[in-house]
Protein backbone atom coordinates (compact mmCIF):
# COMPACT_ATOMS: atom_id res chain seq x y z
CA UNK A 1 0.00 0.00 0.00
CA UNK A 2 1.09 3.16 -0.93
CA UNK A 3 1.09 6.34 0.48
CA UNK A 4 3.16 7.56 -1.93
CA UNK A 5 5.42 10.31 -2.42
CA UNK A 6 9.44 10.03 -2.54
CA UNK A 7 10.74 8.01 -4.69
CA UNK A 8 12.42 5.26 -3.19
CA UNK A 9 14.49 4.23 -5.66
CA UNK A 10 15.35 1.23 -3.96
CA UNK A 11 18.60 2.10 -6.20
CA UNK A 12 20.50 0.68 -3.89
CA UNK A 13 24.35 2.63 -3.48
CA UNK A 14 25.36 4.66 -6.72
CA UNK A 15 29.04 4.52 -6.42
CA UNK A 16 30.69 7.31 -7.69
CA UNK A 17 34.74 6.78 -6.22
CA UNK A 18 36.83 7.08 -9.12
CA UNK A 19 39.96 7.76 -6.56
CA UNK A 20 39.29 4.01 -5.86
CA UNK A 21 38.36 1.93 -8.87
CA UNK A 22 36.38 3.31 -12.01
CA UNK A 23 34.19 -0.22 -11.20
CA UNK A 24 32.56 1.80 -8.36
CA UNK A 25 30.87 4.61 -11.09
CA UNK A 26 28.20 2.40 -12.27
CA UNK A 27 26.51 -0.25 -9.58
CA UNK A 28 23.49 1.20 -7.41
CA UNK A 29 23.39 -2.12 -4.86
CA UNK A 30 22.80 -5.59 -4.39
CA UNK A 31 21.82 -8.90 -2.44
CA UNK A 32 22.62 -12.21 -1.93
CA UNK A 33 20.71 -15.26 -1.80
CA UNK A 34 22.00 -19.08 -0.46
CA UNK A 35 20.41 -21.67 -1.20
CA UNK A 36 21.56 -25.17 0.42
CA UNK A 37 21.31 -27.81 -2.21
CA UNK A 38 22.71 -30.79 -0.21
CA UNK A 39 23.10 -31.00 3.84
CA UNK A 40 25.50 -33.80 4.61
CA UNK A 41 26.81 -35.61 7.97
CA UNK A 42 29.75 -33.67 7.99
CA UNK A 43 29.52 -30.62 5.47
CA UNK A 44 26.91 -29.22 2.73
CA UNK A 45 26.44 -27.53 -0.71
CA UNK A 46 25.17 -24.20 -1.14
CA UNK A 47 24.36 -22.80 -4.39
CA UNK A 48 24.98 -18.46 -3.75
CA UNK A 49 23.58 -16.19 -6.28
CA UNK A 50 24.43 -12.40 -5.55
CA UNK A 51 22.08 -10.15 -7.40
CA UNK A 52 23.67 -6.62 -8.76
CA UNK A 53 22.50 -3.41 -9.83
CA UNK A 54 23.80 -0.67 -12.26
CA UNK A 55 23.32 2.73 -13.13
CA UNK A 56 22.58 2.83 -16.57
CA UNK A 57 22.13 6.29 -17.20
CA UNK A 58 25.35 7.32 -15.38
CA UNK A 59 27.30 3.80 -15.64
CA UNK A 60 30.95 4.77 -16.62
CA UNK A 61 31.44 0.86 -17.58
CA UNK A 62 29.21 -1.93 -17.93
CA UNK A 63 27.93 -4.64 -15.87
CA UNK A 64 30.97 -6.80 -14.93
CA UNK A 65 31.37 -10.46 -15.84
CA UNK A 66 32.52 -11.67 -13.28
CA UNK A 67 32.43 -11.36 -9.40
CA UNK A 68 34.56 -12.80 -6.21
CA UNK A 69 32.99 -13.24 -3.29
CA UNK A 70 34.36 -14.89 0.22
CA UNK A 71 33.49 -16.70 2.53
CA UNK A 72 34.80 -16.53 6.61
CA UNK A 73 34.39 -18.40 9.81
CA UNK A 74 32.47 -16.26 12.51
CA UNK A 75 34.58 -15.86 15.74
CA UNK A 76 38.05 -16.61 14.00
CA UNK A 77 37.72 -14.28 10.49
CA UNK A 78 40.18 -17.13 8.55
CA UNK A 79 38.72 -17.19 4.73
CA UNK A 80 37.61 -20.56 4.10
CA UNK A 81 37.03 -20.10 0.42
CA UNK A 82 36.49 -17.83 -2.13
CA UNK A 83 33.97 -18.30 -5.02
CA UNK A 84 33.55 -16.92 -8.26
CA UNK A 85 30.03 -16.06 -9.81
CA UNK A 86 29.78 -15.55 -13.62
CA UNK A 87 26.90 -13.04 -15.03
CA UNK A 88 23.64 -15.01 -16.32
CA UNK A 89 23.95 -15.26 -20.11
CA UNK A 90 27.11 -12.34 -20.13
CA UNK A 91 24.52 -9.66 -19.78
CA UNK A 92 22.00 -7.61 -17.59
CA UNK A 93 18.43 -6.85 -17.86
CA UNK A 94 16.37 -3.54 -17.57
CA UNK A 95 13.87 -3.14 -14.45
CA UNK A 96 10.63 -1.85 -15.67
CA UNK A 97 10.43 0.85 -12.94
CA UNK A 98 7.02 2.44 -12.16
CA UNK A 99 3.36 2.08 -10.99
CA UNK A 100 0.07 3.80 -12.16
CA UNK A 101 0.61 7.10 -10.61
CA UNK A 102 4.24 7.88 -11.78
CA UNK A 103 6.63 5.80 -13.86
CA UNK A 104 10.09 7.78 -13.79
CA UNK A 105 12.25 9.51 -16.54
CA UNK A 106 13.94 6.74 -18.21
CA UNK A 107 16.65 9.18 -19.13
CA UNK A 108 17.14 10.09 -15.49
CA UNK A 109 16.69 6.57 -14.16
CA UNK A 110 17.15 3.03 -15.50
CA UNK A 111 18.11 0.09 -13.22
CA UNK A 112 19.89 -2.85 -14.95
CA UNK A 113 19.73 -5.99 -12.83
CA UNK A 114 22.57 -8.41 -13.02
CA UNK A 115 22.30 -11.87 -12.02
CA UNK A 116 25.79 -13.83 -10.76
CA UNK A 117 25.65 -17.73 -10.15
CA UNK A 118 28.57 -19.94 -9.57
CA UNK A 119 29.71 -22.97 -12.19
CA UNK A 120 29.62 -25.46 -8.93
CA UNK A 121 28.25 -25.88 -5.86
CA UNK A 122 30.28 -24.72 -2.81
CA UNK A 123 31.03 -27.15 -0.03
CA UNK A 124 31.37 -25.92 3.79
CA UNK A 125 31.99 -27.84 6.48
CA UNK A 126 30.29 -28.13 9.71
CA UNK A 127 31.38 -25.35 11.86
CA UNK A 128 29.77 -24.80 15.00
CA UNK A 129 29.92 -20.45 14.74
CA UNK A 130 28.81 -20.41 11.04
CA UNK A 131 30.21 -18.22 8.28
CA UNK A 132 29.41 -15.02 6.73
CA UNK A 133 29.54 -14.12 3.39
CA UNK A 134 31.34 -10.78 1.78
CA UNK A 135 31.27 -8.62 -1.31
CA UNK A 136 32.59 -5.08 -1.28
CA UNK A 137 33.35 -2.43 -3.78
CA UNK A 138 33.82 1.31 -3.38
CA UNK A 139 32.05 3.84 -3.61
CA UNK A 140 28.72 5.75 -2.52
CA UNK A 141 26.78 8.64 -4.55
CA UNK A 142 28.80 11.88 -3.47
CA UNK A 143 25.04 13.18 -3.49
CA UNK A 144 23.52 11.28 -0.69
CA UNK A 145 21.94 13.52 1.96
CA UNK A 146 22.14 11.39 5.26
CA UNK A 147 25.62 10.21 5.32
CA UNK A 148 29.09 12.27 6.35
CA UNK A 149 31.30 10.92 3.55
CA UNK A 150 29.57 9.20 0.81
CA UNK A 151 31.78 9.64 -1.71
CA UNK A 152 34.56 7.66 -0.10
CA UNK A 153 32.69 5.39 2.19
CA UNK A 154 32.02 2.02 0.57
CA UNK A 155 29.01 -1.20 0.61
CA UNK A 156 29.79 -4.67 1.90
CA UNK A 157 26.66 -6.74 0.86
CA UNK A 158 26.82 -9.00 3.66
CA UNK A 159 24.66 -12.30 5.29
CA UNK A 160 25.21 -14.96 7.74
CA UNK A 161 25.59 -18.84 6.54
CA UNK A 162 24.57 -21.04 10.22
CA UNK A 163 26.42 -24.08 10.83
CA UNK A 164 25.18 -26.85 8.33
CA UNK A 165 25.56 -29.13 11.30
CA UNK A 166 21.92 -27.23 11.62
CA UNK A 167 20.14 -29.24 8.89
CA UNK A 168 18.45 -28.27 5.95
CA UNK A 169 18.90 -24.04 5.63
CA UNK A 170 18.78 -21.43 3.03
CA UNK A 171 18.59 -18.12 3.56
CA UNK A 172 15.57 -15.61 2.97
CA UNK A 173 15.17 -13.93 0.06
CA UNK A 174 14.47 -10.37 -0.86
CA UNK A 175 12.82 -11.27 -4.06
CA UNK A 176 12.95 -8.93 -7.36
CA UNK A 177 13.98 -5.91 -7.33
CA UNK A 178 10.84 -3.23 -6.22
CA UNK A 179 9.62 -1.63 -9.37
CA UNK A 180 7.09 0.73 -7.51
CA UNK A 181 9.42 1.56 -4.73
CA UNK A 182 9.63 5.17 -4.49
CA UNK A 183 8.48 8.26 -2.62
CA UNK A 184 7.00 11.34 -3.47
CA UNK A 185 7.95 14.93 -1.59
CA UNK A 186 5.55 15.29 1.73
CA UNK A 187 3.55 12.32 1.45
CA UNK A 188 3.60 8.78 3.50
CA UNK A 189 4.38 5.55 1.60
CA UNK A 190 4.36 1.96 2.98
CA UNK A 191 5.71 -1.18 1.16
CA UNK A 192 6.45 -4.50 1.83
CA UNK A 193 9.36 -6.41 0.21
CA UNK A 194 8.49 -9.68 -1.13
CA UNK A 195 10.91 -11.78 1.41
CA UNK A 196 10.38 -15.20 2.02
CA UNK A 197 12.05 -17.81 3.58
CA UNK A 198 11.97 -21.23 1.86
CA UNK A 199 12.17 -23.12 5.23
CA UNK A 200 9.81 -21.69 7.51
CA UNK A 201 11.68 -20.42 9.33
CA UNK A 202 10.52 -16.97 11.65
CA UNK A 203 12.04 -13.53 9.91
CA UNK A 204 12.61 -10.44 11.89
CA UNK A 205 13.29 -7.24 10.11
CA UNK A 206 14.85 -4.33 11.32
CA UNK A 207 16.69 -1.07 10.16
CA UNK A 208 20.55 -1.13 10.56
CA UNK A 209 23.29 1.41 9.80
CA UNK A 210 25.03 0.34 6.10
CA UNK A 211 28.45 -1.24 6.29
CA UNK A 212 31.35 0.09 4.48
CA UNK A 213 33.83 -1.89 3.11
CA UNK A 214 36.60 -4.01 4.39
CA UNK A 215 39.54 -1.86 5.68
CA UNK A 216 42.49 -2.19 2.63
CA UNK A 217 40.06 -4.31 1.12
CA UNK A 218 40.44 -5.13 -2.90
CA UNK A 219 37.49 -2.98 -4.88
CA UNK A 220 35.28 -5.60 -6.70
CA UNK A 221 36.35 -8.15 -4.53
CA UNK A 222 35.95 -9.01 -0.78
CA UNK A 223 37.89 -9.00 2.05
CA UNK A 224 37.86 -10.46 5.58
CA UNK A 225 36.61 -8.71 8.66
CA UNK A 226 36.96 -8.59 12.09
CA UNK A 227 35.94 -7.69 15.51
CA UNK A 228 32.94 -7.84 17.05
CA UNK A 229 29.38 -8.19 14.54
CA UNK A 230 28.39 -7.42 12.01
CA UNK A 231 32.22 -7.30 11.08
CA UNK A 232 32.83 -4.33 9.20
CA UNK A 233 32.47 -0.83 9.67
CA UNK A 234 29.47 1.28 9.53
CA UNK A 235 28.91 4.36 7.81
CA UNK A 236 28.57 7.30 9.35
CA UNK A 237 25.90 9.61 9.15
CA UNK A 238 26.15 13.26 8.43
CA UNK A 239 24.88 16.03 11.50
CA UNK A 240 21.10 15.79 12.12
CA UNK A 241 20.68 12.40 10.82
CA UNK A 242 21.01 9.09 12.51
CA UNK A 243 19.36 5.41 12.56
CA UNK A 244 15.75 6.83 14.56
CA UNK A 245 16.32 9.84 11.61
CA UNK A 246 16.96 8.66 8.50
CA UNK A 247 15.86 11.64 6.68
CA UNK A 248 13.72 14.46 7.98
CA UNK A 249 9.79 14.13 7.84
CA UNK A 250 6.68 13.06 10.43
CA UNK A 251 6.52 10.40 10.92
CA UNK A 252 10.04 9.29 10.78
CA UNK A 253 11.40 6.33 8.68
CA UNK A 254 10.61 3.14 10.36
CA UNK A 255 9.78 -0.64 9.84
CA UNK A 256 7.45 -3.22 11.33
CA UNK A 257 9.97 -5.94 13.17
CA UNK A 258 7.21 -8.70 12.02
CA UNK A 259 5.89 -8.16 8.72
CA UNK A 260 8.86 -5.82 7.65
CA UNK A 261 6.65 -3.12 6.01
CA UNK A 262 8.41 0.52 5.45
CA UNK A 263 6.73 3.49 6.36
CA UNK A 264 8.09 7.18 6.26
CA UNK A 265 7.16 10.55 5.07
CA UNK A 266 10.21 12.64 3.96
CA UNK A 267 10.28 16.33 4.08
CA UNK A 268 12.60 17.46 1.48
CA UNK A 269 13.99 16.24 -2.04
CA UNK A 270 17.33 14.46 -1.85
CA UNK A 271 18.93 10.86 -1.76
CA UNK A 272 19.06 8.85 1.14
CA UNK A 273 20.52 5.68 2.19
CA UNK A 274 19.09 2.92 4.54
CA UNK A 275 19.93 -0.64 5.44
CA UNK A 276 17.30 -3.39 5.71
CA UNK A 277 18.76 -6.92 7.84
CA UNK A 278 16.19 -10.20 7.81
CA UNK A 279 17.36 -11.87 10.73
CA UNK A 280 15.87 -15.89 10.74
CA UNK A 281 14.85 -17.79 13.84
CA UNK A 282 14.61 -21.20 14.51
CA UNK A 283 12.96 -22.52 17.53
CA UNK A 284 13.52 -18.94 18.85
CA UNK A 285 16.99 -18.83 18.35
CA UNK A 286 18.65 -16.48 15.64
CA UNK A 287 20.73 -19.18 12.66
CA UNK A 288 21.50 -16.57 10.25
CA UNK A 289 20.75 -13.10 8.14
CA UNK A 290 20.41 -11.44 5.11
CA UNK A 291 20.80 -7.72 4.63
CA UNK A 292 19.96 -4.84 1.38
CA UNK A 293 21.94 -1.81 1.56
CA UNK A 294 19.31 0.99 -0.39
CA UNK A 295 19.33 4.33 -1.59
CA UNK A 296 16.41 6.33 -2.36
CA UNK A 297 15.45 9.84 -3.78
CA UNK A 298 12.95 12.01 -3.06
CA UNK A 299 11.03 13.58 -5.85
CA UNK A 300 8.65 16.93 -6.35
CA UNK A 301 6.56 15.63 -9.52
CA UNK A 302 4.97 12.78 -8.41
CA UNK A 303 0.95 12.49 -8.54
CA UNK A 304 -1.08 12.60 -5.26
CA UNK A 305 -5.09 11.93 -5.57
CA UNK A 306 -7.13 14.01 -3.64
CA UNK A 307 -8.23 12.85 0.09
CA UNK A 308 -12.20 11.29 -0.47
CA UNK A 309 -15.20 13.81 -0.11
CA UNK A 310 -18.41 13.01 2.45
CA UNK A 311 -21.55 14.54 1.79
CA UNK A 312 -24.81 14.36 3.72
CA UNK A 313 -27.61 16.58 3.84
CA UNK A 314 -27.23 17.87 7.40
CA UNK A 315 -24.60 18.08 10.13
CA UNK A 316 -26.93 18.39 12.57
CA UNK A 317 -30.09 16.41 13.08
CA UNK A 318 -32.62 16.59 15.79
CA UNK A 319 -35.53 13.96 16.75
CA UNK A 320 -37.56 12.89 19.28
CA UNK A 321 -36.87 9.86 21.30
CA UNK A 322 -38.35 6.28 20.23
CA UNK A 323 -37.86 8.32 16.51
CA UNK A 324 -35.58 6.50 13.92
CA UNK A 325 -33.54 8.72 12.09
CA UNK A 326 -31.38 7.86 8.85
CA UNK A 327 -28.77 9.87 6.90
CA UNK A 328 -27.43 9.31 3.84
CA UNK A 329 -23.58 9.11 3.07
CA UNK A 330 -21.97 9.94 -0.31
CA UNK A 331 -18.50 9.30 -0.16
CA UNK A 332 -16.17 9.79 -3.37
CA UNK A 333 -12.70 10.50 -4.49
CA UNK A 334 -12.08 13.60 -7.25
CA UNK A 335 -9.46 13.41 -9.40
CA UNK A 336 -6.71 15.81 -8.18
CA UNK A 337 -6.75 17.21 -12.06
CA UNK A 338 -9.75 17.42 -13.58
CA UNK A 339 -12.42 17.23 -11.14
CA UNK A 340 -13.73 13.86 -12.04
CA UNK A 341 -14.74 11.33 -9.44
CA UNK A 342 -12.55 8.14 -10.01
CA UNK A 343 -12.74 4.25 -9.84
CA UNK A 344 -11.46 3.96 -6.24
CA UNK A 345 -11.75 2.20 -2.72
CA UNK A 346 -13.47 3.56 0.19
CA UNK A 347 -13.14 2.65 3.87
CA UNK A 348 -16.00 4.06 6.01
CA UNK A 349 -16.09 4.37 10.17
CA UNK A 350 -18.79 6.30 12.26
CA UNK A 351 -17.71 6.47 15.75
CA UNK A 352 -18.77 8.49 19.01
CA UNK A 353 -17.70 8.47 22.36
CA UNK A 354 -20.89 9.05 24.30
CA UNK A 355 -23.53 6.39 22.84
CA UNK A 356 -23.73 3.09 21.71
CA UNK A 357 -23.90 3.25 17.65
CA UNK A 358 -24.54 -0.20 17.20
CA UNK A 359 -27.13 -1.70 20.24
CA UNK A 360 -29.78 0.52 18.30
CA UNK A 361 -28.96 -0.25 14.73
CA UNK A 362 -31.63 0.09 12.51
CA UNK A 363 -31.69 -2.31 8.96
CA UNK A 364 -32.24 0.55 6.48
CA UNK A 365 -35.74 -0.21 3.91
CA UNK A 366 -34.68 -2.36 1.23
CA UNK A 367 -38.07 -1.53 -0.89
CA UNK A 368 -36.51 1.87 -1.70
CA UNK A 369 -33.65 -0.04 -3.21
CA UNK A 370 -34.86 0.27 -7.14
CA UNK A 371 -35.40 4.03 -6.86
CA UNK A 372 -31.82 5.03 -5.24
CA UNK A 373 -29.24 6.23 -7.59
CA UNK A 374 -26.07 4.05 -8.80
CA UNK A 375 -24.00 2.46 -6.13
CA UNK A 376 -27.17 3.10 -3.57
CA UNK A 377 -27.10 -0.99 -3.11
CA UNK A 378 -24.65 -0.35 -0.71
CA UNK A 379 -26.38 1.22 1.57
CA UNK A 380 -28.53 -1.80 2.81
CA UNK A 381 -25.97 -4.06 3.72
CA UNK A 382 -25.58 -4.36 7.36
CA UNK A 383 -22.42 -2.79 9.13
CA UNK A 384 -20.54 -4.60 11.11
CA UNK A 385 -18.72 -3.70 14.34
CA UNK A 386 -16.21 -3.38 15.92
CA UNK A 387 -17.50 -2.25 19.53
CA UNK A 388 -20.08 -0.42 21.04
CA UNK A 389 -19.13 3.03 20.12
CA UNK A 390 -17.74 2.53 16.97
CA UNK A 391 -18.80 0.88 13.54
CA UNK A 392 -17.14 0.24 10.01
CA UNK A 393 -19.05 -0.88 6.68
CA UNK A 394 -19.43 -4.54 6.40
CA UNK A 395 -16.59 -5.23 4.01
CA UNK A 396 -16.58 -8.84 4.67
CA UNK A 397 -20.33 -8.79 3.03
CA UNK A 398 -19.51 -6.57 0.23
CA UNK A 399 -15.91 -8.26 -0.81
CA UNK A 400 -17.66 -12.12 -0.88
CA UNK A 401 -16.05 -13.23 2.11
CA UNK A 402 -12.50 -11.34 1.58
CA UNK A 403 -12.05 -8.08 4.45
CA UNK A 404 -9.58 -6.07 2.06
CA UNK A 405 -10.37 -3.09 4.59
CA UNK A 406 -11.78 -1.39 1.53
CA UNK A 407 -14.90 -1.25 -0.96
CA UNK A 408 -14.09 -0.87 -4.55
CA UNK A 409 -16.17 1.70 -6.17
CA UNK A 410 -16.32 3.31 -9.31
CA UNK A 411 -17.78 7.33 -9.30
CA UNK A 412 -19.55 7.99 -5.94
CA UNK A 413 -20.76 5.34 -3.59
CA UNK A 414 -23.96 6.08 -1.69
CA UNK A 415 -24.04 4.73 2.50
CA UNK A 416 -27.09 4.65 4.32
CA UNK A 417 -26.92 4.50 8.42
CA UNK A 418 -29.93 4.17 10.45
CA UNK A 419 -30.06 4.32 14.31
CA UNK A 420 -32.95 4.88 16.64
CA UNK A 421 -33.05 7.02 19.93
CA UNK A 422 -33.35 5.04 22.83
CA UNK A 423 -35.88 6.00 26.20
CA UNK A 424 -32.95 6.81 28.01
CA UNK A 425 -31.38 9.18 25.16
CA UNK A 426 -34.23 12.34 25.47
CA UNK A 427 -32.69 15.41 25.76
CA UNK A 428 -29.32 14.77 24.90
CA UNK A 429 -26.91 15.28 22.31
CA UNK A 430 -24.41 12.95 20.63
CA UNK A 431 -21.84 13.63 18.53
CA UNK A 432 -20.92 10.78 15.22
CA UNK A 433 -17.32 10.77 13.59
CA UNK A 434 -17.46 9.92 9.86
CA UNK A 435 -13.98 8.69 9.10
CA UNK A 436 -13.73 7.64 5.68
CA UNK A 437 -10.23 7.28 3.69
CA UNK A 438 -10.12 6.62 -0.06
CA UNK A 439 -7.11 4.01 -1.16
CA UNK A 440 -5.50 4.08 -4.80
CA UNK A 441 -2.49 4.44 -6.80
CA UNK A 442 -1.06 7.40 -3.92
CA UNK A 443 -1.95 5.36 -0.97
CA UNK A 444 -4.46 6.12 1.87
CA UNK A 445 -5.95 9.40 1.75
CA UNK A 446 -8.14 10.72 4.86
CA UNK A 447 -11.16 12.88 5.41
CA UNK A 448 -13.53 13.12 8.45
CA UNK A 449 -16.79 14.89 8.89
CA UNK A 450 -18.86 15.36 12.03
CA UNK A 451 -22.77 15.16 12.47
CA UNK A 452 -24.59 16.24 15.95
CA UNK A 453 -27.81 14.23 16.73
CA UNK A 454 -29.66 16.38 19.25
CA UNK A 455 -32.69 14.21 20.92
CA UNK A 456 -35.81 16.01 22.50
CA UNK A 457 -38.06 14.56 25.06
CA UNK A 458 -41.14 12.24 24.24
CA UNK A 459 -44.48 13.95 22.49
CA UNK A 460 -46.92 14.98 24.78
CA UNK A 461 -49.12 11.38 23.20
CA UNK A 462 -45.92 9.48 24.10
CA UNK A 463 -46.05 11.15 27.69
CA UNK A 464 -49.65 10.57 27.95
CA UNK A 465 -49.56 7.32 27.48
CA UNK A 466 -46.80 6.76 30.09
CA UNK A 467 -49.01 8.50 32.42
CA UNK A 468 -51.75 5.98 31.68
CA UNK A 469 -49.46 3.19 32.14
CA UNK A 470 -48.14 4.27 35.42
CA UNK A 471 -51.49 5.09 36.85
CA UNK A 472 -53.08 1.83 36.16
CA UNK A 473 -50.37 -0.23 37.81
Amino acid sequence: MKNFPFILLITFLIFSCPSKSIFATHLVGGDFKITMTNNGATSSNYDIQLRLYRDDVNGLVNMPSTVTIGIYQIGTNILQTTKVLYLDNNTGTIVPLGDPCFAPNPAVLRVEEGVFNGLTFTVLPNFAMGYYIQYQTCCRNASVTNLNNPNTDGISIFAIIPDPALGQNSSPDFGNYPNDAYFCLNSSNSFIWPVTDPDGDSLVFSLVQPLNDGNGGINGNSSSGGGAYPFYPTCLYAAGYSLNSLGPGTPPFTINSLTGEITGSPAIIGNFVFAVRVEEYRNRVKIGEVRRDVQYAVEANCIVVNPPFISIAADSISINVKDSVCFGLEIGVLDASSNIIDDSEIYIQLSSDNFDLTGSFVQPNIDTLSNGPINTYLSYYNWGNISGDSVFFNLDTINSGVDSGYISITGSGYFRYCWQAPCESFDSTFNILIDSYSKDCSGNNQFQKNVTITVSGPTQADALLYDSIITSQ
